[in-house]
Parts: structure tokens; sequence; C-alpha cells
């Protein structure tokens, strides 16, 4: 990438996946026809997609076929985030189930044409560095089986930022280092514009993980309170925040993920999808924003 794409007139060209919260989705079919009749041409997808699990090689298969004649691409893909799915799971048999289906979902992603794959590595206390020492192992023993087939797939896996006192990464520093310590091409980050705003700020968060950000999910909030907003309703200041995102050097791709939703306690108001994703083209394809998004 030119590093110098602002002074010289360029635009880094980036595809923006939409995603639409969970909740809303009933029917997959209905869903994604009026996603693609809204203009979008690619989406972010997770495991629980309305009346599809698409953990089910059947509905992943279906769901392909669906979004193959609406025209859709999927390069995004949110991994197993509910329930038991987390790396820093101590129980040896429940490890080997977790590590399972997230083996057995990222094949399927992949099927439908995912190129990253964001992980949550885990929540709890672990008190003392001791303890946070050997759940960042158990993180590290995840990744060692998790990585080489992330990268046969094709799919680098993101490691997304956290924000609450139980995530075991408490920061973005923390979680470069690990990053850069581990040292796997299929290991990268995904960036939270929502939760660096909450913990550390929005553009201070996004400058120390720059050199490993492979995606990013981007949505608002006041600050305080993970609010999934539509940007321009919380307190990021976007004009100075996308000219950092467009300097990011392992960028893959960008991924909405605002609620949007009636069901979404913060939502201020349900808007159509058309509006939701043109409100995002125009923050991230601002003057000197140093990105053309589609």
């Amino acid at each position: 990438m030119d590093k110098n794409n602002k002074s010289s007139g360029k635009s880094r060209k980036l595809n923006l996946a939409y995603f639409v919260w969970d909740t809303s989705v009933v029917d997959f079919e209905k869903t994604y026809r009026e996603v693609a009749a809204a203009g979008v041409r690619s989406i972010m997808l997770d495991a629980r997609r309305g009346n599809l699990d698409l953990e089910k090689r059947e509905d992943a298969a279906a769901a392909r076929r669906i979004l193959s004649r609406l025209g859709l691409a999927a390069p995004a893909c949110h991994g197993l985030y509910s329930g038991a799915c987390h790396l820093t799971e101590e129980d040896p048999a429940t490890r080997k189930i977790i590590l399972g289906r997230h083996l057995g979902f990222m094949a399927n992603a992949a099927g439908l044409g995912a190129k990253t794959y964001v992980i949550h590595v885990g929540f709890g206390t672990w008190p003392g560095p001791e303890r946070k020492r050997a759940a960042w192992d158990r993180v590290r023993g995840a990744l060692d089986i998790l990585a080489p087939e992330a990268q046969a797939l094709g799919i680098v896996l993101a490691l997304e930022n956290g924000f609450t006192a139980d995530f075991l990464i408490q920061s973005a520093a923390e979680l470069l280092e690990f990053v850069e310590g581990y040292g796997h091409p299929a290991v990268g980050i995904c960036y939270d514009s929502g939760h660096a705003n909450i913990s550390g700020g929005a553009i201070p968060v996004l400058e120390t993980l720059a050199p490993h950000v492979v995606t990013m999910h981007l949505h608002d909030n006041d600050g305080r309170e993970d609010q999934h907003l539509v940007p321009g309703e919380g307190t990021i200041d976007w004009r100075a925040l996308v000219p950092v995102i467009a300097m990011c050097p392992r960028l893959i791709h960008l991924e909405t993920e605002a609620a949007n939703s009636s069901q979404w306690s913060f939502t201020k108001k349900v808007r159509p999808v058309a509006e939701i994703y043109r409100r995002y083209l125009d923050v991230l394809n601002g003057p000197e924003s140093g990105l053309a998004c589609r």
C-alpha cells in the first residue's frame, strides 16, 4: 500500500461487508434479498442466521446457493462467540469440542467465501499474573490448531479488542504484543471501534493495533456503553479516524456492526438498509479519507 495515498491523491479500495443484527434475521433468503436490493454487495455472517445454522454443512450449502442467486459475497465472518466457544477454556474435554466447532464453522465459512474469521479470545477472572499467563498459553495452544487450518482455507483469524473488565485482552498494547509475538500470517486483529471508544479511545487504539488489523467492526457509542450505533450517533470522531483506517497495511475489508434493530435497546430509530449502508459509505468515502469503499 502507498502510505502517502492521501498526498498522492490515491484512495485505497476496500469492500464494506454489511452485517444484519442477529435478532433481525428470521428468514435467511428474505433478509438478504432485501440487503441485495439496497445495493449491498458484500456481507458479514455469523453462525446463526435466522432459519439457517451455518455450523451445519447442509445449511451452509443452502446459504451459498441463496447468496449466489442474489449476487452477494460473504468475505467476513464473525466466529463463534456465545456459550462455550472461547479459547481460554480450561476443561480439556470442553476445549476439544470448542476447537472442533471452530474448525467446522471455519471450513463452512470458507466455502461461503470468508477471508476473515473474528474471534473473542475469552472472558473470565484471572487473579494474579500466573493465571493470566496460563490463559494466554491456552489461547496459544488453540491457535496452534486453528491457525494452520485457517491458512489452508485462505482465512485470517482476527482477534478482537475487548472493553470489559472480564475480557482477557485489557489493552491495545497487550493484544498487539501477543499477535506480534505469535507471528503467524493467519493471525491478525479485528479492530472494534465501539470497544475502542470505551476502552482507550477509538483513534489511539487503532493507531496501536494498525500494523496487524485485518478487519474492522465499525459502529459508534457514547464512550460509556457498547451501544452499536450508526456512525455519527455517538462520540467517535470519524473524520479523524477514517484516515487512520486507510493506513492499516494488512487490512482486507471493513464490516458494519450497527445494530439498527427494534430488539436492540440502544437503536435510536430503525432505518432501511439502504440508508444505513449509504451512511457508512458517506463516512468512509469522505473528502481526504484515503478510502474508496463499496
